[in-house]
């Protein structure tokens, strides 16, 4: 009864813009942190073909970096994995055994977080009061950029494991 059909409708706004995220940030981020490489080899015992017994040879690597946070000292671990495959079994076609090493799994897939950086941001967020606008510019001063949403996320991974712990 009360509605006036004669007002006309209010217009949808369209968004016409769309934000596109940063690429290749992460790499300028880590460019003059020192590194530290760890690599993860097959013992020359294992570097044999499960299939014909010939040796294996180096077929590419996989790396993941990550940073380890030491208190005043931060710097970059990368983490080598050798994959392996025959040379003999490609050539002959025949089904070609891939084998790669093994190296531990990170603590938090797809980020930059190591055990002792998280262990160091939750330490000093609940044991020195420090909140993360305060750390992120700790870390700014120290050379890197890291922002408060992702100290917030890796706070937030950390409890999520320390509860599925218990």
């Amino acid at each position: 009864m009360e509605a006036d059909p004669t007002v006309e409708e209010p217009t949808l706004e369209t968004i016409t813009y769309r934000r596109s995220k940063k690429r290749g940030h992460r790499e300028t981020l880590l460019e003059n942190l020192p590194v530290e490489t760890i690599e993860y080899r097959l013992p020359s015992e294992e570097q044999v073909c499960s299939c014909c017994g010939d040796s294996l040879h180096e077929m590419s690597t996989e790396i993941r970096q990550e940073l380890k946070i030491i208190p005043a000292e931060v710097k970059v671990v990368k983490h080598v994995r050798y994959v392996y495959s025959c040379r003999r079994c490609e050539r002959e076609e025949t089904s070609t055994p891939i084998v790669t090493a093994s190296m531990p799994a990170p603590v938090f897939p797809g980020s930059l977080a190591s055990a002792s950086s998280m262990a160091y941001i939750m330490s000093q967020k609940y044991v020195e009061s420090m909140p993360l606008y305060r750390q992120e510019q700790q870390f700014a001063s120290l050379g890197i950029e890291l922002s408060r949403q992702t100290l917030a996320n890796w706070i937030l991974y950390g409890e999520y494991l320390v509860e599925s712990a218990l």
